[in-house]
């Protein structure tokens, strides 16, 4: 079996497994080291709150990072899985909720909660490389990923 730790150095840096997402409120204050992910596949906005109140526009965006220390002896983990629930359901074992936002530490989802799973690089069989966010029009996600859950949903 391959490690995925002995893998990474072959892969080109965009490939790399992700290794920390956040939500941020203003797509303008994306953490260094993170990408945001501004659109969805079929080119729509991809702000997973969807919502507007008296003209102040609540907005939330994903942020990834592949970035990982260099040192050695700290735990370098990857993102081993995401799920999203409804807000009264518990999230698995072993997943952390992003319950705040990065950037303003409101409520980062209304509807839903969105959970990862972290794992140690050098215990990971599998890892989440990329994430794809699909508009309300196009439910169905690009060939070779998984629908995971619906953010904005009723």
């Amino acid at each position: 079996m391959v490690n995925m730790s002995d893998m990474w150095h072959s892969l080109p840096p965009e490939t790399y497994p992700i290794t920390g997402i956040c939500i941020v409120a203003d797509k303008s204050k994306c953490p260094p080291g993170y990408s945001l992910v501004e659109k969805t596949c079929d080119g729509e906005d991809a702000d997973i709150w969807k919502d507007s109140f008296f003209s102040r526009r609540v907005t939330r965006y994903f942020c990834i990072t592949r970035i990982f220390p260099q040192d050695y002896g700290r735990i370098n983990n990857v993102v081993t899985a995401i799920v999203i629930v409804n807000t009264a359901e518990e999230l698995p074992e072993g997943f952390t909720q992003i319950e705040w936002t990065h950037d303003s530490r409101e409520k980062a989802t209304r509807k839903r909660v969105c959970g990862v799973k972290m794992t140690p690089r050098g215990d990971a069989v599998d890892a989440i490389c990329e994430i794809a966010l699909t508009s309300a029009a196009k439910k169905t996600p690009p060939f070779g990923f998984s629908m995971i859950g619906d953010m904005d949903g009723p």
